[in-house]
């Protein structure tokens, strides 16, 4: 008895030896989500300084209520998958984790091991690389903008000295006036849209509202329309399913819109095709749809495509097909990111004769 006592003691502090150096989390629970015992890991996450503080509470304590019901349904399956949600340490602070668990027996008991990596610092990375993505946009939008108020900055200059000159020689009517007044008065409402569209990129939206995907497309365009043109690319916009709205955050989206047109707009730019072939048939071609259920952006353009050696490189961080020096490689990792997150969607690479195709899909919160 004394031998067989000895081994499993030794079993035990070895299983506990090996616990104890795995970098990840491990929590076990009885199957009343009772913790009976954690490793080191557990115990650094958790800011806990002895697993007195830990041990004998309930799993469920560290949950906060908004996560408490996807965390009960992964409880509920033999072997869940892992789950990306948020845990409370023994202070209250919310931080996030991937979490996955599954039912074992120990010492003739049924219980849960939990493993658990804490994602604090790759979500303050992907912070980061978001808002590297976003001063970079920043200043290709504020680009975009002087292109959009050159045109009407000389219309308000010419309407400006075609007054002035009429007013010289005395033929200045009140109609004239008026008519003149209106279209500076409609230049500047043009120029405070686009404006409105940048403060709305540089402050993201405190909360989430209803909007129309049109709309936001059309948003987006007004800035970079004149952009394109300059560029002889021509842009199309098909609504093919009216009226589709999605509730979330918009200028998030508009964020994903600006750099797929971006993307475009620099593949025509890099294309080995010839400029003489290509100058006049460049085209993006914006398709809205809505398929079983599912709202679906698809921009298509013509620019040459993505070599298919490394298409399925194109979503990496730090990834770019750009000349060194003209993009940092998060774009598109950022904009599948966002839908992933944000919309319950993604972001889908295809293929066409000739060029490539995005589509946005959202799934969340539709009507």
């Amino acid at each position: 008895i004394k031998e067989a006592t000895k081994e499993i003691q030794e079993k035990s502090d070895n299983l506990n030896f090996l616990l104890d150096s795995i970098k990840e989390g491990i929590v076990i629970t009885d199957e009343k989500q009772q913790i009976i015992d954690i490793n080191n890991s557990a115990l650094i996450i958790a800011k806990a300084q002895n697993r007195s503080e830990i041990i004998g509470k309930n799993l469920m304590n560290f949950i906060p209520k908004s996560e408490k019901r996807k965390v009960a349904k992964s409880i509920q399956m033999e072997n869940s998958e892992s789950v990306q949600t948020n845990l409370k340490d023994i202070n209250g602070v919310l931080f996030p984790v991937l979490a996955s668990g599954r039912y074992m027996m120990r010492d003739g008991q049924r219980v849960r091991a939990f493993v658990i990596l804490d994602l604090t610092q790759i979500k303050q990375q992907e912070r980061e690389f978001l808002q590297q993505a976003k001063l970079a946009q920043m200043g290709d939008m504020i680009s975009m903008i002087a292109h959009q108020w050159r045109q009407p900055l000389n219309a308000i200059s010419a309407t400006g000295i075609n007054l002035s000159l009429l007013s010289y020689m005395s033929k200045l009517e009140p109609k004239k006036i008026q008519e003149s007044s209106q279209f500076i008065q409609d230049q500047c409402q043009k120029m405070s849209k686009t404006i409105d569209t940048f403060m709305n990129f540089v402050k993201p939206e405190e909360m989430p509202k209803m909007f129309k995907l049109s709309d936001t497309v059309y948003s987006v365009l007004d800035i970079m329309g004149t952009q394109l043109a300059n560029q002889h690319i021509k842009v199309t916009v098909n609504i093919v399913t009216q009226d589709m709205f999605i509730f979330g955050f918009e200028d998030l989206l508009e964020q994903v819109l600006i750099n797929l047109f971006s993307n475009a707009r620099d593949a025509f730019a890099e294309s080995s095709i010839k400029e003489s072939i290509l100058q006049e048939n460049k085209f993006i071609n914006i398709t809205l749809e809505k398929k079983n259920s599912v709202s679906i952006i698809s921009i298509e353009d013509n620019a040459g495509g993505i070599a298919e050696n490394i298409v399925g490189q194109i979503f990496n961080p730090y990834f770019t097909t750009k000349k060194q020096g003209k993009g940092i490689g998060i774009g598109l990792y950022m904009s599948l990111d966002i839908m992933k997150k944000s919309f319950d969607g993604d972001l889908k690479y295809i293929p066409t004769d000739g060029g490539s195709c995005l589509q946005i899909v959202l799934r969340l919160n539709q009507n």
